[in-house]
């Protein structure tokens, strides 16, 4: 990869959130987020989980 490349790939992903840009084979977008959110509080709703993780 050319220093062209790492630059068009960054303005590619520019404007989404740092989670777009996570591998589905290591790191499952929504469960990791759900786990982030449930871990950091005492109760969730489904509502806010859809929300917040935009599914």
């Amino acid at each position: 990869m050319s220093v062209g490349d790492s630059t068009a790939a960054r303005d590619d992903q520019e404007g989404l959130h740092p989670t777009q840009a996570l591998d589905d084979t290591v790191h499952q977008r929504v469960r990791l987020g759900v786990l982030t959110i449930a871990r950091e509080a005492d109760r969730v709703e489904f509502g806010f989980l859809k929300k917040q993780l935009a599914v």
